[in-house]
């Protein structure tokens, strides 16, 4: 017979392991989400861009790229297309080729 008890416990695990909701990233020396709920202007976005660092940058980019595939986000990806274009350039901007 199976108990409350072991039942919970592997209902954790698995939370622990797959949880149902993303955490909301962490906000670092006062700094904004990387990903923004509501949509920016391009200048804004840019602003934004340019002043992240090369580590907060990437990590932008991986994100939209994510958020943009339309099965991770239902359909609506042309803010987080916008966004990866946007983050793209910036990384361009910053290490031109050679």
């Amino acid at each position: 017979m199976v108990t409350f008890d072991l039942v919970f416990a592997l209902y954790a695990f698995r939370w622990l392991r797959y949880p149902a909701l993303p955490i909301p990233p962490k906000t670092q020396q006062g700094r904004p989400a990387l990903i923004q709920l509501r949509p920016e202007s391009p200048e804004e976005l840019r602003k934004r861009l340019r002043d992240m660092s090369n580590l907060e940058l990437r990590r932008f980019g991986e994100r939209a790229r994510k958020l943009s595939d339309p099965k991770m986000n239902l359909g609506a990806t042309a803010p987080h297309i916008v966004e990866v274009e946007e983050a793209r350039a910036e990384w361009r901007r910053r290490h031109p080729p050679k």
